[in-house]
């Protein structure tokens, strides 16, 4: 999980697809959260922009508080689960792909 990646110097970097940032899942999964967002590795955040578990403002601010390096993807027309299928799945190959190269 999220902990492991400075837990283990092998892991070079970290990506997230639709990642539950919400008010209610930060709550639930902050240990979790502060972990990845304060970690000095490199970092992809990929979210939708009609994601129903984290809105666009809720988004914007974790990017905000993340520590660099970040990269941070809005796919506007995107709900939380359509990243997951074509052809959106696709464009997040592509974004991945061209972070860890």
């Amino acid at each position: 999980g999220a902990g492991a990646v400075d837990a283990l110097e092998s892991i070079r970097g970290y990506t997230s697809v639709a990642y539950t940032l919400g008010l209610v899942t930060s709550l639930l999964f902050a240990p979790q959260t502060v972990r990845i967002i304060s970690s000095p590795k490199p970092k992809l955040f990929i979210m939708g922009g009609h994601d129903i578990f984290t809105s666009v403002f809720a988004f914007r601010l974790w990017m905000w508080i993340a520590r660099s390096p970040k990269s941070a993807v809005l796919v506007p027309s995107a709900g939380h689960f359509d990243l997951e299928y074509a052809p959106l799945a696709r464009l997040d190959g592509q974004l991945v792909a061209g972070f860890i190269t």
